[in-house]
């Protein structure tokens, strides 16, 4: 696999290196008396976090919260 020109071993899964990066894979055959075949595979889509943080806005509920009383919830901003 190559990712900006790094190298890894075809069993290696990607590393935290790896993130925001797409990677491709590119063989080489070589054998006495034929031309080098050199080969790279279309770049896969980009490598994200292992866990990556999301965010999101923060409701807000206002009103009173007793019985009888209207509670309103309204999205963040």
């Amino acid at each position: 696999m190559n990712s900006g020109g790094g190298l890894i071993r075809r069993a290696d899964p990607p590393s935290s290196a790896h993130v925001g990066k797409a990677l491709t894979f590119t063989v080489e055959g070589t054998k006495t008396g034929y031309t080098t075949a050199t080969k790279t595979s279309a770049a896969t889509g980009t490598v994200m976090a292992l866990n990556p943080v999301l965010t999101a806005p923060v409701p807000k509920i206002t009103g009173t919260a007793k019985v009888g009383y209207t509670l309103t919830a309204v999205p963040g901003t």
